[in-house]
């Protein structure tokens, strides 16, 4: 019984330590995703690469739901222009001419 109630505590702080460690790789998670989304943005040409800072601090603010539908999104667009362009052409700032 004795060993039962030392087990417990050491069970209670791998939880802690587990949860703590989930909650790290959800953010890691979500911040590469808002990441993604700068650089995409700066690819067609939506923000300049010295406001990224900024865009980026707006995103991270949004769940990952609306992260992956914004994500998803711009793809589209981008596939769309690139299809009608017949291949990528990009600026001489490495963006995506429209």
């Amino acid at each position: 019984m004795s060993q039962e109630k030392l087990a417990l505590p050491d069970m209670f702080t791998e939880k802690k330590k587990l949860e703590k460690r989930i909650a790290e790789l959800e953010e890691e998670k979500h911040l590469k995703l808002v990441s993604e989304i700068v650089d995409l943005t700066i690819a067609l040409g939506s923000i300049e690469p010295e406001d990224s800072q900024k865009e980026f601090e707006r995103l991270r603010k949004f769940d990952n739901h609306n992260l992956i539908l914004i994500k998803q999104e711009l793809e589209r667009f981008i596939e769309r222009i690139v299809k009608k362009q017949g291949g990528w052409k990009l600026d001489r700032h490495m963006r995506l001419v429209i």
